[in-house]
């Protein structure tokens, strides 16, 4: 209000502008948590922690989501929410040295296009402590399977944290995600509380 931006109509949706504390994360698995389950004939992986995943989980979500299948809410709640702590152990600028033998494969503004995605995994094979994966920013907007991209790199980070890196582009941040399309698709998809969550 001091700054004269106008209020928001009542009952319309606005981000969330602050930042999330711990204790508000807390509260916020809590609320996921009571989330209903899925359907009975739900056919792709449950995930509840970072140990659920496998290789074969990997597989059973790509499989599942190239179909048009998506992870229960709770379950998509419950990977943004270990994804957020993962990152905030590690530093803001991290390392990674590639040693003789190895290969780094770097990936780059995949927006959403995830089919593009399944293409580069057929080629390279799944990142590992010999082939680990950079993703160089830019995971999301433009291309309608934002949620499938973000959340298959979130998971493959959770399996394997030290074969999964991120660097930051200028598609995560707020104001792109507003404009080319990623919070209307999570909040299509989901909800636009999940938004809030990525957005942190």
């Amino acid at each position: 209000a001091s700054s004269g931006a106008p209020a928001a109509p009542a009952g319309a949706w606005m981000p969330r502008l602050t930042p999330w504390g711990a204790e508000d994360l807390v509260k916020e698995r809590q609320r996921a948590l009571t989330f209903d389950e899925p359907a009975a004939d739900y056919a792709g992986p449950r995930y509840t922690k970072g140990s659920d995943i496998t290789d074969a989980w990997l597989q059973k979500l790509m499989d599942f989501q190239k179909t048009g299948g998506l992870l229960p809410k709770k379950d998509a709640y419950l990977v943004v929410l270990d994804i957020i702590a993962q990152l905030k152990s590690e530093g803001a600028m991290g390392e990674l040295e590639v040693k003789a033998g190895e290969s780094l494969t770097v990936f780059g503004d995949l927006h959403g296009q995830y089919f593009d995605v399944l293409n580069i995994l057929g080629l390279s094979g799944m990142p590992s402590t010999k082939t680990p994966f950079l993703f160089n920013g830019d995971f999301v907007d433009r291309g309608s399977w934002s949620i499938e991209v973000i959340l298959l790199l979130y998971c493959m980070k959770l399996k394997d944290p030290k074969t999964v890196f991120f660097n930051r582009g200028n598609h995560e941040m707020l104001e792109a995600n507003l404009i080319y399309g990623f919070a209307g698709e999570t909040g299509l998809k989901y909800d636009l509380d999940l938004f809030n969550l990525f957005s942190e």
